[in-house]
């Protein structure tokens, strides 16, 4: 009983990690190494 108890904490603790990821989605900058302005949108 004890090792379900720890199982279900561990997945319920990886789930919740998911939900409150940031989405990949958004404006992303291509950034020119030589000169470090922006390139692209």
């Amino acid at each position: 009983m004890r090792k379900l108890k720890l199982a279900a904490a561990v997945l319920l603790s990886g789930l919740s990690s998911l939900v409150f990821a940031q989405d990949i989605s958004g404006i992303w900058q291509n950034i020119d190494d030589k000169t470090g302005s922006s390139k692209a949108l």
